[in-house]
């Protein structure tokens, strides 16, 4: 699942935030033929260079496992 999102008080900023079930299956995308198109038109569009950070739930946090 991926979303696309404003970013609070920045007006030009746009982030995105998906959930894979594993790290296999986020490497099998960026190999994707449409990852290959998706990607390289998107970042022309950036004022800026992206950034990329990965995070995973915390199970032990009562309300951080939830379906997505």
């Amino acid at each position: 699942m991926v979303r696309a999102m404003k970013v609070s008080g920045h007006p030009c900023q746009r982030a995105t935030l998906s959930f894979w079930s594993a790290q296999d299956d986020l490497d099998t995308y960026r190999k994707s033929a449409l990852f290959g198109e998706v990607w390289p038109a998107s970042k022309a569009l950036f004022a800026a260079p992206p950034e990329a950070q990965s995070y995973e739930l915390n199970g032990d946090v009562p309300g951080a496992i939830f379906d997505a």
